[in-house]
């Protein structure tokens, strides 16, 4: 975590010093189901299936609706390289990655239905990147997706 982030977490530690006033029972906690690792797997992994077969889907349809195949500049290198990759998965693959999904919501309900109320967790994990760090490199359309880690707490929240 960023130094520059880490009031956030001392804003956090307040609050809940602050509510355990309110409350009766008050304890800290980390919730594991949040950490996305279902049967060993990464649910980045899983997510990665899905995001890609999406990409696939979308150049599908833009040929459709166009006539013929899109030229290499006409869709984003990135979106492209995901869409080659998603030609590689089966409907078994689809599927399990739907399932590894659905496992990891359900994990985290599970969580709330073990009582727990409140989650506080920092906002995020790095500062903002500045205008112009993620840029579209033909060479190397994959650089983009190094920065998508460095968000530790949003992704797993937006599944």
């Amino acid at each position: 975590m960023h130094r520059k982030c880490l009031p956030g977490l001392w804003t956090n530690a307040a609050s809940a010093l602050v509510l355990s006033q309110f409350r009766r029972h008050f304890r800290c906690s980390h919730a594991d189901q949040i950490t996305g690792t279902i049967h060993g797997f990464r649910l980045s992994s899983r997510f990665g299936a899905l995001w890609s077969t999406n990409m696939g889907v979308s150049l599908r349809r833009f040929e459709e609706q166009l006539g013929r195949p899109l030229a290499e500049g006409e869709f984003e290198p990135m979106n492209r390289v995901q869409a080659e990759f998603a030609a590689r998965f089966s409907s078994i693959d689809y599927a399990l990655a739907l399932s590894a999904t659905a496992q990891f919501r359900r994990s985290v309900q599970a969580w709330w239905a073990d009582g727990w109320d409140l989650l506080l967790t920092p906002t995020v994990a790095e500062l903002p990147l500045p205008l112009g760090t993620i840029t579209n490199n033909p060479d190397r359309p994959m650089d983009a997706i190094d920065r998508a880690g460095s968000s530790a707490h949003s992704p797993r929240r937006s599944t």
